[in-house]
């Protein structure tokens, strides 16, 4: 064995071992952000799915907007934002929320994903035609 190979295996251990660290990092930070991407996705559904039977005054469900801030709570979310006016008309109306999931990514720091939804609902569908 020359002596200017040895000990190269020893960095090239070291190397690999390095890549693998920052290979296993890269994945965690991917996997936690599809998890929020997942849980902002549902939240918003639920907020909207909430808050747009809320509109409708006559229902008595209090207000729409309190409906879609615990959904999307309960989710793990925050509510940014509520297009949900309350509304006494039989007309179909439709709640569009966003919400965000704030988070903290290894080595990338803190980070926020947002999701939208939105809701139809028809008051006339409970009285009938």
């Amino acid at each position: 064995m020359k002596a200017p190979e040895r000990g190269s295996a020893s960095a090239l251990a070291l190397v690999l071992i390095g890549l693998g660290v920052v290979l296993a990092v890269a994945l965690v930070v991917v996997g936690l952000a599809a998890n929020a991407r997942a849980r902002a996705t549902v939240a918003a559904d639920a907020a909207a799915l909430a808050a747009a039977p809320a509109t409708f005054t006559a229902l008595g469900l209090g207000d729409p907007q309190a409906a879609a801030v615990e959904a999307a709570s309960l989710n793990g979310a925050r509510l940014i934002e509520c297009g949900c006016q309350p509304n006494q008309s039989l007309d179909a109306r439709t709640a569009v929320v966003r919400v965000t999931v704030d988070l903290v990514l290894p080595i990338v720091g803190p980070w926020s994903i947002e999701a939208a939804s939105a809701a139809r609902f028809e008051p006339v569908s409970l009285v009938g035609q």
